[in-house]
């Protein structure tokens, strides 16, 4: 069993991983990977950290250069109208889809990260909507 942490930002305003700016949210992925390139640990979001202290499962595989997670928010958080970040604690085990490369040196991961937004009027519920984010990773112990 090999344990990793890796440190980054993520942003879903960036169109493509070099657009990714120093506003980006920072975050942390503590990651224990076996043998057959399983993947379980916790992710640390620096804004929903900021809510809640409660850790963020994660769940994944790697094969060869290529990752696939999967990250177990125990709420949604979303960004009220005011512009603040709140949590919707009947929305609970949101689930956000990473999936990356490791780059050749094995220091850096980048992708694509997803989340859905609910989008809702004075009647309720309207409708989701898929929103892509980036995300670039630098390991930093293994």
């Amino acid at each position: 069993m090999m344990k990793q942490q890796w440190t980054g930002t993520y942003s879903y305003e960036a169109t493509g991983i070099e657009e990714i700016t120093e506003t980006a949210v920072p975050f942390e992925l503590h990651l224990e990977v076996d043998d057959e390139g399983g993947i379980t640990g916790y992710l640390v979001d620096s804004i929903y950290f900021g809510l809640t202290e409660a850790e963020v499962p994660v769940r994944g595989f790697r094969e060869d250069d290529f990752l696939s997670l999967v990250a177990h928010y125990p709420f949604k958080m979303y960004k009220n109208p005011n512009g603040m970040f709140v949590l919707d604690k009947e929305a609970i085990d949101h689930e956000v889809p990473f999936y990356g490369e490791i780059s050749e040196d094995k220091m850096e991961m980048t992708g694509t990260c997803e989340e859905t937004e609910n989008t809702f009027s004075a009647g309720g519920y309207v409708s989701d909507k898929l929103k892509v984010g980036f995300f670039r990773l630098r390991l930093a112990n293994s």
